[in-house]
């Protein structure tokens, strides 16, 4: 599968458009028990006009950015579409699954394709969509810009283009606690890297994972891969890790590179999975290009501090054959696993590996210098109506979404505010604040280092010198 020798003439700055002369004949694989024409679906309207549209039907975003294209159905209720204007100069092609008969509200399956494969990948060499579909879930396969796209970062914001529609069309059809993604060997890797790059509860966020052989440090794969070619290529990385290492870190779930055996423990997106459950299945003699040795030692880190302590205990199958395929997994019991897990709050302490602006859990992080990590540590504790907030690097500002942290400002609030490296100055700002304080104390002193928005309700802390423990108490 990992056989780099081929050029980048299959990647080009646009997709090649689909033939659906190339979909499978009709069978019982993917096509969520159904044969012949779309069946209307019960209950939310949004999921019904698909059986009466045709090839060609146009919906614009809401946001006048992104439209989206049916190309056809496969069988059933299974549909092939494609989002032009993502922003990133890849248009995206996508399968969408719809169910018969919905749970109300579905689950949502999210399914990622194996390297150097269509997005019909999961469709014919899977179960996932005949079973998920029978027991009432929506699925969606995003092709992720292109075939061989090892989770680049615009392969990723092609996927949360295609995610953000889907989760905005259908609305509250869709149960944002139980959305579960399954991926293969480059997909495995795309999806874990996806998931722990985004956690905004804004947005969507999955509850649980399924990590069959993924490539999950794809600048261990450029080391110990013979051939490079592909990863050299302008249109992905550019070269190795030495030469942009912030695009090899944001593809991968933890970053092996530069000591061959060890992870970088500065550099681990995993941490921000710590209340997802994962589950990984992998073949023990698979020899693919070291593939196991980083599962191996992602499950390793998995259970060890700080990360043995999270909200799920993380499970491994493993077999004791060869295969690399996904004829591995059994797709019945991992989505009999899946359905009993929700997505979990966040809850005591939380480290977090912010790359760019972004939301991340409770905060919006503003950066310092861009395409450089921002690791912080968070306790949001509402019975003392008090967070902390610690190891804070490249971080001009925190803004803390205070509603969604449990914490209340119409009674005083509490931060107590870790050192920076360096003692860089930081801002820390507080949402939902409705009128003025009518103090602001930094330690048992008042302290005019602070202002107050009364357009954004946004109080904002302003620490010149953080090298010690300090706690601030904002009086309504």
């Amino acid at each position: 599968m990992l056989a780099l020798l081929l050029t980048l003439a299959s990647v080009a700055p646009a997709p090649t458009p689909l033939s659906l002369a190339s979909a499978p004949a009709v069978q019982a694989q993917g096509a969520g028990g159904q044969v012949g024409p779309p069946s209307l679906v019960t209950g939310n309207r949004r999921s019904s006009v698909f059986a009466s549209q045709v090839k060609g039907t146009l919906w614009n975003s809401t946001s006048g950015g992104p439209q989206v294209v049916l190309l056809g159905r496969l069988e059933g209720n299974v549909y092939i579409l494609r989002i032009t204007g993502t922003g990133t100069g890849w248009d995206e092609d996508f399968l969408l699954g719809i169910p018969p008969y919905p749970l109300e509200p579905a689950p949502l399956l999210v399914l990622f394709h194996q390297y150097s494969a269509s997005v019909l990948d999961t469709y014919i060499k899977t179960e996932f969509f005949k079973d998920a579909m029978t027991r009432g879930w929506y699925v969606v396969a995003p092709l992720g810009a292109h075939q061989e796209n090892f989770g680049i970062d615009y392969s990723q914001r092609n996927t949360e283009v295609c995610l953000n529609w889907v989760t905005e069309f259908f609305g509250g059809a869709l149960d944002h606690e139980r959305v579960y993604g399954v991926g293969y060997s480059m997909g495995a890797g795309g999806l874990m890297a996806y998931a722990a790059r985004h956690v905004d509860p804004t947005g969507l966020r999955f509850a649980a994972l399924l990590n069959h052989t993924g490539t999950l440090s794809v600048a261990d794969l450029y080391a110990q891969c013979p051939n490079t070619t592909l990863f050299d290529d302008p249109l992905m990385f550019g070269g190795g890790p030495s030469t942009n290492e912030i695009g090899y870190q944001r593809a991968s779930v933890v970053h092996i590179w530069p000591q061959p055996d060890e992870i970088d423990l500065d550099a681990d997106f995993g941490r921000n999975l710590h209340s997802t459950y994962i589950e990984s299945w992998y073949a023990k003699f698979d020899t693919t290009c070291r593939l196991i040795f980083q599962n191996l030692l992602y499950n390793r880190y998995l259970n060890a501090s700080p990360y043995l302590d999270q909200r799920f205990t993380s499970s491994v199958v493993e077999f004791t054959n060869n295969l690399h395929s996904w004829s591995l997994l059994d797709e019945g019991q991992i989505l009999d696993t899946f359905e009993r897990i929700r997505l979990q709050p966040t809850r005591g302490t939380t480290d977090v590996l912010a790359d760019r602006e972004a939301r991340y859990f409770h905060m919006d992080v503003v950066q310092q210098t861009a395409n450089v990590l921002s690791p912080f540590r968070f306790n949001s504790q509402p019975e003392e109506n008090r967070i902390f907030v610690d190891r804070c690097e490249n971080i001009a500002r925190l803004v803390i979404h205070s509603s969604d942290a449990d914490l209340e400002t119409r009674r005083p609030l509490r931060l107590v505010l870790g050192p920076t490296p360096g003692a860089q100055p930081i801002e820390i700002a507080f949402t939902d604040f409705p009128h003025l304080p009518s103090n602001v104390l930094r330690g048992n002193q008042s302290t005019t280092s602070w202002t107050y928005d009364t357009t954004k309700k946004l109080i904002v802390l302003q620490d010149n010198n953080p090298n010690t423990y300090r706690t601030w108490t904002i009086v309504p």
